[in-house]
């Protein structure tokens, strides 16, 4: 809807039909701003609650380092959506622009911040720290004493998928394939 109100608002002229456009971008902006906050209070919040079970340490790192990896960026992306959601807001005359319609703040606000979110999952090695291998099928399965010491230590590039799209298995996957078939004949 947002995409043809875009299209559509470049091919009228009405200004009736264009201020009606206009409430759908906004409208879009305002939920993708709460979409983007979301993961805040829902970290803070599964933080805080009381917990009846020890917390499952999946991946690598620490839990505390996940959580302040997910608010942080959690942060930024916020700040950015909430950037492109309020400018539209403030209609300024061409002549007279706010500091908000200048590149170095649309660069900023659109460009710099997701480069630095992106690096930070790069640098933190974000791929492993939320690994969850595969073959679990429920809390602790992927921990210790769970499925994966009962197979051994799986390879992340036992879990890729290849360049044509079919998944790329290693030696041991497919003895363990082969014994499954054995047992099941």
């Amino acid at each position: 809807m947002v995409i043809v109100s875009v299209v559509y608002s470049y091919y009228t002229l009405d200004p009736h039909i264009q201020s009606w456009l206009r409430c759908i971008r906004l409208v879009t902006a305002v939920y993708y701003v709460a979409l983007a906050f979301l993961p805040i209070p829902e970290v803070i919040i599964a933080r805080l609650l009381p917990r009846t079970s020890p917390i499952d340490n999946f991946g690598q790192g620490t839990m505390r380092a996940k959580v302040i990896l997910a608010l942080f960026t959690s942060v930024l992306l916020s700040l950015g959506a909430c950037f492109r959601a309020g400018a539209p807001f403030i209609q300024r005359p061409a002549e007279n622009p706010g500091w908000f319609n200048s590149k170095a703040a649309y660069s900023c606000f659109n460009h710099v911040i997701e480069l630095v979110v992106v690096f930070t999952y790069v640098l933190s090695r974000f791929d492993r720290q939320f690994h969850i291998p595969n073959g679990s099928s429920g809390p602790g399965n992927y921990s210790k004493g769970g499925l994966s010491e009962m197979l051994g230590k799986q390879d992340i590039a036992e879990e890729t998928v290849g360049v044509d799209g079919a998944a790329v298995s290693s030696p041991n996957q497919q003895n363990l394939s082969k014994s499954n078939a054995n047992e099941k004949t």
